[in-house]
């Protein structure tokens, strides 16, 4: 099995809190952040709309927001919100799992990533 398969502290529960965190695991960039349900999150950091770093963004309402044109991504990478297509726009169904790199998992106060 690769190293890069195997569980890593990615951070402290307790350091997960409104503000996402960046960091890179194995070369490979990471956004943690709290999902709908307060659970931690991990995808790869960067929007697929412009590849900006989505740890530069926020986390709104259980999403990761990006800074550049608010795209919304919930815990899973399913893209949520769009905001230039209007408040009562459908979302295209682009889902940002093809791009997702790590699952996740809260144990002992400590945020696991692989």
């Amino acid at each position: 099995m690769p190293l890069k398969d195997n569980w890593y502290i990615a951070a402290e529960a307790r350091e997960l809190k409104r503000k996402p965190i960046g960091l890179e695991l194995y070369g490979e960039k990471l956004v943690l952040f709290r999902d709908e349900r307060g659970e931690p999150a991990a995808l790869e950091d960067r929007c697929a709309h412009r590849n900006l770093e989505l740890s530069q963004g926020k986390a709104i309402d259980g999403c990761i927001e990006c800074q550049y044109h608010g795209w919304r991504y919930d815990g899973a990478g399913a893209l949520k919100a769009v905001p230039s297509l209007g408040r009562n726009a459908c979302v295209p169904n682009i889902a940002y799992g093809r791009f997702r790199r790590s699952s996740r998992m809260d144990l002992s106060g400590f945020f696991l990533a692989r």
